[in-house]
């Protein structure tokens, strides 16, 4: 048996995405900036893996991830979370600006109403 131990968050706690809802946070950098990292990890990844159950406080924390084979542990929902993923991503400039593949639901340009604070 092994046991994670992690420190008491002082700060207040602010959750970016969840288990499977991965909201898109126009209104300010740090949303951006973590919705193109979880758009990186999956373009990184090959499109086999999606981060998700983003938290921050000072650190990111609590990560959690779906792969395509479904087998990283407790909370990976295979091929069905990265599905969820790839509906519910906005890019923004940012992912753009990374050379990132476009998701669906976006113009030829990459644009789909999402500003970029």
């Amino acid at each position: 048996m092994v046991w994670l131990k992690e420190p008491y968050r002082l700060g207040p706690v602010a959750k970016w995405s969840g288990t499977n809802q991965h909201p898109t946070h126009s209104q300010n950098k740090l949303g951006n900036i973590l919705n193109a990292f979880a758009h990186f990890i999956y373009d990184a990844s090959y499109k086999s893996v999606v981060l998700a159950d983003i938290q921050i406080s000072q650190v990111l924390f609590d990560l959690t991830n779906h792969t395509s084979t479904g087998a990283s542990g407790v909370g990976d929902h295979g091929q069905d979370g990265i599905d969820i993923f790839v509906e519910q991503h906005q890019c923004s400039n940012r992912c753009k600006m990374l050379g990132l593949t476009p998701l669906q639901g976006e113009d030829e340009d990459g644009n789909n109403g999402v500003d970029d604070n």
